[in-house]
């Protein structure tokens, strides 16, 4: 089981551990999904806009997740920072020239240091 923040029925953010605000949902949940009045949830329409709305979500939660790694007092060697440092350009560089369907779909994702 996962947790979702939801914000103007739309889950914004995914955790594994509960926490104040979040709500359990689905394994199948993911940023991006709307929640209806019967409290289910379902992928959003597949529009350019959505699609790239939805891959930014799930970008916007990659990038959170590791702010830490610019932190000043971290214990990480010069040469694991410049790779963490790579990775999250190329995240932030990621919806660059997504401009259609198929792009967004098959977009490649950065792995993690």
């Amino acid at each position: 089981m996962r947790y979702a923040k939801v914000t103007d029925n739309i889950v914004v953010h995914i955790a594994n551990l509960e926490k104040d605000g979040f709500e359990a949902v689905e394994d199948s949940v993911s940023p991006g999904f709307v929640k209806a009045s019967d409290g289910s949830f379902s992928a959003p329409p597949h529009s350019l806009e959505n699609l790239l709305s939805n891959l930014r979500l799930k970008r916007d939660v990659l990038l959170k997740g590791s702010d830490w790694t610019g932190l000043a007092d971290t214990a990480l060697t010069n040469e694991v920072s410049a790779k963490w440092k790579l990775y999250r350009q190329k995240l932030r560089d990621l919806p660059k020239g997504l401009t259609t369907e198929f792009k967004i779909k098959n977009a490649v994702w950065p792995t993690k240091p």
